[in-house]
């Protein structure tokens, strides 16, 4: 292969990853010396890298009543034991610092008054243990390990916007309690009134979204239609997040946004009536809370709460709290 515009970078240290620890090591370095640093990033910047895109994806850091111990006792079993436990726990010790200093940095992670990390998922879960007598233990971990956390019942559950469709048989399911469909929104003055308007037009779409994939993705053949709105379109524009997708949108850089519908109508309603939702989806996605395969025990108990919940109102209130009124599904 021969490689055109070759251009030669000089640098004193190259970090290779724009992830956490890359992003991290680069930020250190240069408050301790002048050292020139680049960071180079397999894919596209804008939707690879995690920290280096600005994702919130730090998925270490220890919650209230836990300490470096437990992480590294979680971390051992996530290695099966091969670990060098001393490093680990300096790593560990360090942990909350660095998340703290990403926060100051701008990355956002939500909290409440008291520090403790919060999220509508967080409160229902909380809801239906405080019901139950039981312990609400937050437990991050490395999402690809998510399946041995389960089933070695280091976790009790996953419940965390876990999406339902392409999973149905690896684990037992609670009933789905958010519509996550993928939508298109517009300009209410923009004269798009339906999809067929949208030919010729520039859509936004964040990176790495279900909507792209919903866009992009025809391994099956079944989504044809989806692939010929998309290429219908003058430009599909990838963007890091939806808050740019909406400077866009407002600015006239772009002419329409495809995107989670629980977002889109938290986004409308922080933004006025200045934008609306087209009729229709683009794809349907659902969210459920995913059991280890068989523990239909502790599904029932936490599907009886919730039920408990939509009837007594407990359910739509928290919600509300999140802007998620239109998007949840349980009860409806």
């Amino acid at each position: 292969m021969k490689i055109e515009n070759k251009k030669i970078l000089h640098t004193d240290i190259l970090i290779i990853g724009g992830g956490t620890a890359g992003c991290y090591a680069a930020l250190t370095i240069r408050e301790k010396s002048d050292y020139s640093i680049i960071i180079a990033e397999k894919a596209n910047i804008k939707r690879s890298g995690c920290l280096a895109a600005g994702v919130n994806a730090i998925n270490a850091y220890i919650v209230k009543d836990r300490k470096p111990e437990d992480y590294v006792d979680y971390a051992k079993k996530d290695a099966d034991g091969i670990v060098r436990e001393d490093l680990l726990m300096t790593m560990s010790e360090g942990l909350n610092r660095v998340t703290d200093k990403m926060e100051k940095l701008g990355l956002v992670i939500l909290k409440d008054e008291n520090g403790e990390y919060v999220g509508f998922d967080l409160d229902l879960a909380a809801e239906v243990c405080t019901r139950n007598g039981w312990e609400l233990v937050k437990k991050p971990i490395n999402w690809d390990s998510k399946d041995m956390e389960l089933n070695t019942e280091v976790i009790s559950c996953i419940w965390n916007g876990f999406t339902m469709q392409g999973r149905e048989d690896k684990y037992t399911w609670s009933e789905a309690y958010v519509d996550n469909s993928q939508v298109i929104v517009v300009k209410k003055d923009s004269g798009i009134a339906t999809y067929a308007d949208l030919a010729g037009k520039i859509v936004a779409v964040q990176a790495d979204s279900s909507a792209l994939a919903a866009l992009t993705e025809n391994e099956d053949g079944s989504n044809a239609e989806n692939i010929a709105l998309a290429e219908s379109f003058k430009q599909m524009v990838e963007v890091p997040d939806y808050n740019t997708a909406f400077l866009n949108l407002e600015a006239g850089a772009v002419e329409a946004i495809a995107m989670d519908i629980g977002v889109a109508q938290y986004q409308i309603s922080q933004r006025g009536d200045e934008f609306v939702i087209l009729d229709g989806t683009i794809a349907s996605e659902t969210y459920g809370i995913g059991f280890k395969l068989g523990n239909t025990e502790l599904r029932d108990a936490v599907q009886k709460t919730l039920d408990e919940m939509a009837a007594d109102g407990t359910f739509a209130k928290i919600a509300e709290k999140w802007g998620l009124s239109e998007a949840v599904c349980l009860g409806k």
